[in-house]
């Protein structure tokens, strides 16, 4: 399903009724192709209002990723203020890896596999603050860019959608991980 695609754009799904800041709801995404065609989506299962009204970037979350409604990933933070961390699981609750923003770093990020070792590191141009840069190994991997919706409506929330474009030799459990990386990006630096 992924060995092809090298493009994805990831929205998140609102909801159109009207909606209190108070009230924070479970985050759902859309991951389509670059021709609009959706290859799968990501629901938040917990429960816990508590934790999203008061915690909100920081709170701890599950998500399933859902492939024509089978499980395909989840993706799992547990509670921290200082570390954000998404652990990534396969259908059979194997860990895939990890996404890690760097301590006191400004939007830098590092993608571990599951012996922990580094694969990845993304980090935000300094002018184009809402573009990150996937390296590898002294070499580029691809791009993440945050679009800011045009409505007046969400002018003073960042509502949008992310691109990431990614080179094609990379495996399905590693544009996983990157999918994983723009989710944890989405939350620590755009969450209302």
């Amino acid at each position: 399903m992924l060995e092809k695609q090298t493009t994805f754009y990831i929205k998140q799904q609102n909801k159109k009724t009207v909606e209190l800041d108070i009230i924070k709801r479970r985050k759902k995404y859309l991951i389509n192709n670059e021709k609009g065609h959706p290859l799968f989506s990501l629901k938040e299962i917990n429960d816990n209002l508590i934790h999203r009204i008061f915690l909100s970037k920081n709170r701890p979350f599950k998500m399933k990723v859902y492939q024509t409604e089978a499980e395909f990933f989840t993706f799992e933070r547990l509670f921290s203020f200082f570390k954000h961390t998404i652990n990534v699981y396969d259908s059979d609750c194997n860990l895939i890896g990890k996404v890690t923003k760097k301590l006191f770093r400004f939007r830098k990020y590092e993608v571990k596999n599951n012996q922990g070792k580094s694969m990845y590191f993304i980090a935000s141009h300094l002018v184009k603050r809402s573009n990150f840069e996937i390296k590898g190994d002294n070499y580029s991997v691809g791009l993440i860019k945050k679009e800011r919706s045009k409505s007046k409506k969400t002018f003073l929330k960042p509502n949008g959608s992310f691109g990431m474009e990614l080179v094609e030799n990379l495996s399905n459990e590693h544009k996983i991980l990157l999918i994983a990386a723009v989710i944890l990006i989405d939350f620590v630096h755009y969450n209302n």
